[in-house]
């Protein structure tokens, strides 16, 4: 029992220890690793999915020099361990991911004399049990499927939570099932980049739909699609579409922002320029770049640039109000203050000629 108990407290104290120091590394203590019969290194990071288990589960193997009495492994960051099973001097160990799942193999070490300490060889296992590009296509699938058998719900099921304007959506869903009638799809990938923690990714697709209208006229359309893509509660799921003009059409697409300025002022004694930017649709507006400008004769004879700032997102039929501080302007002369709301035109509006406002100090002429 004393034993035992001297055991688990060097296991606690090395625990301790973990979150202060970096221990020895696997080239220091001659550890050697494979996981899925694969050789792995210190601070390699593996990718492995499904089709890769020979067991339907992991398998990992560390072969260790002779001193070492037992070793017990940790997946997730030390808060369970579990015993390897040791034939010579190389211990193994199976495990059943989840679905989706990051590993960070740990290892408790027991030495010949008895001292215990951690090693942790950082090396990161990505396990996913179906391929990213895969399940992004079974995705595709599943909203084909729907949106052909008019099933609003199950179309809805593959759209994020946090997709904009996501109640318009689903409205315009409705709308195009009420106005088209078998409706047929086909999709072409035509780009594809995962991110390398191969949790989103951002799809080029060619989509193209054939109906007939309530008239019984055959009509059909395409459109290429910026379709992000991302992971939520275990499922891919579209975050957003850029260029949509086949899935809800019919509402979704004739809805564009609308951003304006109003309400500028041009603050001499504050050094300050003020302006409400207001969106008068009801389409949400995202990312919007702010520029702004002044021009007076003592500093900036010609209108110079001075500050820009970005609106993360500005929901329909809302406004916000920006400051620019730190302007500098002359006491003296005539300060005009420029504004000029998505200066590279990234965001598609309903009107793109009325971005700029321009407004005085009211000292000039």
């Amino acid at each position: 029992m004393k034993n035992i108990f001297f055991k688990m407290v060097g296991v606690v104290f090395s625990l301790a220890l973990l979150s202060l120091f970096s221990f020895s590394s696997a080239e220091d203590l001659n550890f050697s690793y494979k996981i899925n019969g694969q050789p792995v290194k210190a601070g390699d990071q593996l990718k492995i999915f499904g089709a890769d288990l020979k067991t339907s589960r992991l398998e990992f193997e560390v072969t260790v020099p002779a001193e070492i009495q037992s070793l017990e492994i940790s997946l997730n960051g030390g808060r369970t361990w579990d015993g390897m099973k040791a034939k010579g001097n190389v211990f193994t160990y199976k495990f059943r991911p989840d679905e989706v799942q990051e590993l960070n193999p740990t290892f408790l070490v027991e030495q010949e004399d008895g001292t215990t300490k951690i090693e942790n060889p950082q090396i990161i296992v990505l396990y996913q049990e179906v391929r990213p590009e895969d399940a992004i296509l079974q995705l595709f699938d599943r909203m084909k499927t729907s949106y052909e058998n008019e099933q609003k719900t199950q179309f809805m099921n593959n759209i994020s939570s946090s997709f904009p304007n996501r109640v318009e959506l689903e409205e315009a869903i409705q709308t195009d099932f009420n106005t088209f009638q078998n409706i047929r799809l086909r999709y072409q990938v035509q780009s594809a980049v995962i991110s390398p923690n191969q949790v989103n990714a951002i799809y080029q697709v060619l989509w193209e739909k054939k109906w007939q209208n309530n008239s019984g006229v055959n009509d059909s359309s395409s459109a290429t699609i910026g379709m992000n893509v991302g992971r939520e509660s275990g499922d891919w799921k579209v975050k957003n579409m850029r260029d949509n003009s086949i899935f809800g059409a019919t509402l979704v697409e004739q809805s564009k922002p609308e951003l304006t300025g109003s309400d500028m002022t041009v603050n001499s004694t504050g050094q300050t320029i003020t302006i409400t930017i207001n969106n008068t649709e009801s389409r949400v507006a995202e990312n919007i770049q702010v520029d702004f400008y002044m021009q007076n004769a003592t500093f900036f004879p010609t209108t110079t640039f001075v500050g820009t700032q970005t609106i993360t997102s500005l929901a329909g039929n809302s406004s916000t109000t920006l400051t620019q501080t730190g302007v500098t302007m002359s006491g003296v002369d005539c300060n005009t203050g420029t504004v000029v709301i998505d200066p590279l035109n990234r965001i598609d509006e309903v009107n793109e000629t009325n971005n700029q406002i321009i407004d005085t100090d009211g000292t000039c002429p």
